[in-house]
């Protein structure tokens, strides 16, 4: 639905929110921990590669938690 919303000529500062995302109930993009069959799920990372500009953006943890970090990829 998110994306469906989005222009064409989105870039990674949309992305970044949309990755954040926690507002649909039943099935957000991000995902808070919790314990499921013994287990706990939830959202660990993101990434979002920018192939034109060749470089990655990553967060170590929730992206609504985390700060992403950007790599440069080499050529």
């Amino acid at each position: 639905e998110i994306l469906a919303d989005t222009d064409k000529s989105a870039g990674v500062s949309e992305f970044k929110s949309i990755l954040r995302d926690g507002e649909n109930a039943s099935d957000p993009i991000c995902v808070n921990y919790k314990e499921i069959l013994g287990f706990m799920i939830g959202t660990v990372s993101s990434a979002i590669m920018d192939l034109p500009n060749r470089t990655i953006h990553v967060t170590e943890g929730p992206p609504d938690n985390a700060r992403y970090t950007a790599y440069s990829l080499p050529d």
